[in-house]
């Protein structure tokens, strides 16, 4: 991952995520892959409920909370685990949260699965994503 100032020079979050209707009717949120909190701190900003930011690296995650503690945000929940993106995804869907889904793209990166980021987890994800009504990766 590119150091935080590149990353977040890549996006507009408040804009993305009014393209993908993010807004105060959003109850609970679900980012998997916070990274830095790039989406997460304006999506708490945002949301009714509460944002979890899942991410494989503690570092992020730990970066990801200590943006939300600067900003005085108390409906952020860090998550470090590896996704169980079915799993996960479908208990996030049976509590009437809505799916909003960002990410990477192997083929993007020009990478095969590895170990982090195998391309069963991307398939999983797709699986899931598929019939929603709005998907943004990157």
């Amino acid at each position: 991952m590119p150091g935080q100032e590149m990353w977040e020079g890549f996006f507009d979050p408040s804009n993305v995520l009014s393209v993908i209707e993010v807004s105060g009717d959003a109850g609970d949120v679900a980012e998997f892959g916070c990274g830095y909190g790039t989406f997460t701190i304006p999506a708490a900003k945002i949301v009714s409920g509460t944002v979890y930011a899942f991410d494989i690296e503690k570092e992020m995650t730990v970066l990801t909370e200590r943006e939300a503690n600067r900003n005085k945000l108390h409906n952020i929940k860090t998550i470090l685990r590896d996704f169980m993106i079915i799993e996960q995804a479908e208990n996030f869907d049976k509590s009437s949260g809505k799916i909003y889904a960002c990410g990477s793209c192997i083929k993007l990166r020009n990478q095969g699965g590895t170990e982090m980021c195998p391309i069963s987890t991307m398939k999983d994800m797709y699986d899931i994503v598929k019939e929603s009504d709005k998907v943004v990766t990157f």
